[in-house]
């Protein structure tokens, strides 16, 4: 009975349509003149919501297939907003929320669905692509923005291009003398997922790195030291640290340099869901005018900067060559969290 609650129909009003289908005349009688003479004021307020529906209660042998279509429109209006996902909240939950909290902003009810497996991103791309998962979230760059719909608000402003370090306890003073980015190369391999979109930063910056296509896996590597240090979003790392201690318990966040380098980041949909995009802009558009965009963001990452301790560490800039051709610094705003000393110039 969903429709009938949402279109504020009373049931006198179903009887309505029930007596209407039970009409024991010729087909040819049963015109829209007809059905209207017949039953006067309710039948009209039938026409005024669903117009195209009274024409189909002329077939009398049609009559039952029609109700059950006016039935499913119930199950469609609920599942409209109902909407899947790949990246798991437990790793993504500053992202799935603002999600949630941009559609409902627009006054609608949302209901969000995770894969119950877990999926690495060469797969989840390929989920979106077939609309298996109606939205995601990526670091963009002109491959993405070709093979999907972005929305071009970056929900991170800038917070994930500032990296910390996840290293093996047993070097948790290796970098304490860093001072250049040479001394890294020359001395330290990174681990990466080969799958994420920046790690083409770690490639163009002469960066040795050891990929994985496994989130999961990079992990047991770092702890059986496959490498030496796994960079991670300030936002991220203390998250992960803290949920791999399981089968990672060495892992530690390094205290003394943090990488830095431009990575917006956008909401992306299949190229056929424009009705989505749409939405999560206009809502996103809105929590930025209301306050709220920037009140969630602080929210949730004020703890992380905090205890990130940015101004004792040495920043170490690389070049991101990922950005896409049309990428405008201008509309990059760092201002809610960044130093004066670390904004872009």
């Amino acid at each position: 009975m969903a429709v009938f609650k949402m279109l504020d129909i009373k049931w006198q009003f179903v009887s309505c349509i029930i007596k209407t289908l039970s009409l024991k005349v010729p087909p040819q009688r049963l015109s829209l003149a007809f059905i209207i003479k017949s039953q006067r004021g309710s039948i009209k307020r039938l026409m005024y919501i669903f117009q195209g529906f009274c024409f189909r209660l002329i077939s009398t042998q049609l009559k039952w297939w029609s109700f059950l279509l006016f039935l499913g429109l119930s199950a469609h209006a609920t599942s409209e907003n109902i909407y899947t996902h790949f990246q798991k909240q437990v790793r993504f939950p500053y992202e799935v929320k603002l999600f949630k909290m941009a559609i409902e902003r627009l006054g609608l009810e949302v209901k969000l669905k995770e894969l119950p497996e877990e999926i690495n991103y060469g797969r989840g791309m390929k989920h979106l692509e077939k609309g298996i998962v109606d939205f995601a979230f990526f670091a963009t760059n002109d491959e993405l923005e070709k093979r999907f719909l972005p929305v071009k608000l970056p929900i991170l402003n800038g917070i994930l291009g500032l990296r910390l370090n996840l290293v093996h306890k047993d070097s948790m003073h290796a970098f304490k003398y860093i001072e250049t980015l040479d001394d890294i190369i020359k001395r330290f391999n990174a681990g990466f997922n080969n799958h994420w979109p920046d790690h083409i930063v770690l490639i163009e910056n002469n960066m040795p790195t050891v990929f994985h296509a496994s989130y999961k896996s990079l992990f047991t590597m770092l702890e059986n030291k496959r490498f030496d240090y796994f960079p991670r979003g300030i936002n991220e790392v203390w998250t992960e640290q803290e949920a791999n201690t399981d089968h990672a318990p060495n892992i530690i966040v390094d205290q003394h340099i943090a990488f830095f380098y431009p990575y917006p980041v956008y909401f992306f949909v299949n190229k056929a869901n424009v009705k989505l995009a749409e939405r999560i802009e206009k809502g996103l558009v809105l929590m930025l005018y209301d306050g709220s965009f920037k009140k969630w963001f602080l929210a949730y990452h004020q703890k992380f900067l905090e205890r990130a301790k940015i101004d004792k560490r040495k920043i170490i800039f690389l070049k991101n060559p990922n950005l896409p051709s049309d990428f405008n610094y201008q509309h990059f705003d760092t201002s809610w969290w960044m130093p004066e000393e670390l904004k872009l110039k």
